[in-house]
């Protein structure tokens, strides 16, 4: 992996947690595919991890140690924050991959105009589907057709998430709205969890095992739908 990446000369005999950093940085930049900057940032990772792994109480006693040489505290102080943004960059960059190609659901021209009525019933106390911090320009970006960039904050869903589904696979299968692609990846890039305050937990799993049967919101998802 060495030699396909340009890994070396990054962790010299002094190094320091932004000395690592800025050369990473600036190496990555070198690299225009999301596949290279993967390959490269992950072979980062296991050097990092082979070379300058140091457990916390190992850590606890080799500063001890080295107490009066400021060098060598620095270096070991460095493992932790280098770790993090690798792992940190790793993640970001993984999920741009995921999500790459998907947009947004676009609304039916005919229906384009009820936009305002379903987001004024689905915040409704009554029903609270989604969240009553959610702003009506953010709920609208869901059916505009938008890349990852411009979804900058997900409406987040305060229900199951097989309602959820539920809700978005009627309106598909109604001609209401469409999704470009991937119906679960444009779910997931349109929404966050309330639960767990992040994103929901691979949809595509949720989409293949949705049931059935009624839900127990069944009557708040029909008040959704008859607007249509």
């Amino acid at each position: 992996m060495s030699s396909e990446f340009n890994i070396y000369g990054i962790f010299t005999p002094n190094f320091t947690a932004n000395s690592v950093l800025g050369i990473i940085e600036k190496r990555l930049a070198d690299y225009t595919k999301v596949n290279d900057k993967l390959g490269f940032l992950n072979a980062v990772l296991k050097l990092h991890n082979e070379k300058n792994f140091i457990s916390e109480d190992e850590l606890m006693f080799e500063r001890e140690k080295y107490k009066n040489h400021p060098s060598m505290l620095e270096r070991m102080d460095a493992y932790f924050p280098i770790l993090s943004f690798l792992e940190d960059s790793i993640s970001e960059i993984q999920d741009f991959k995921n999500k790459k190609g998907v947009t947004s659901f676009v609304m039916n021209e005919d229906y384009f105009d009820k936009i305002t009525e379903l987001y004024e019933i689905m915040i409704d106390v009554e029903i609270g589907f989604i969240s009553k911090q959610t702003k009506l320009s953010d709920f609208t970006k869901i059916f505009l057709g938008l890349t990852p960039y411009e979804i900058t904050s997900p409406v987040v869903w305060m229900k199951k998430q097989s309602d959820l589904i539920r809700l978005f696979l009627s309106l598909v299968n109604r001609n209401y709205i469409s999704s470009a692609k991937n119906f679960s990846k444009t779910l997931d890039l349109c929404f966050d969890d309330k639960i767990s305050g992040n994103k929901f937990f691979e949809f595509y799993k949720a989409v293949y095992k949705a049931p059935d049967s009624d839900s127990r919101n069944q009557k708040d998802l029909d008040k959704v739908l008859a607007i249509f």
